[in-house]
């Protein structure tokens, strides 16, 4: 949802590029869905951000959860 509505055709192609190699590579490292509570807690606080609809707070939160 986030690809589709932040008005960006590169980032909405990246992701949809990005298929089930995230998973694949998950499963690859060892990490795979041992990690799925740590995983949707993450994104509740990305969804509570965007409600909040603070801008540097989104980037923060997004780009932690994007570099682990």
């Amino acid at each position: 949802m986030i690809a589709e509505h932040a008005d960006s055709g590169a980032l909405l192609r990246a992701y949809d590029a990005l298929g089930v190699h995230g998973q694949r590579f998950r499963l690859f490292v060892g990490v795979g869905v041992k990690d799925a509570e740590y995983a949707i807690a993450e994104h509740w606080r990305v969804l509570a951000a965007m409600r909040r609809g603070y801008g540097p707070e989104v980037y923060r939160i997004m780009h932690v959860h994007i570099m682990g």
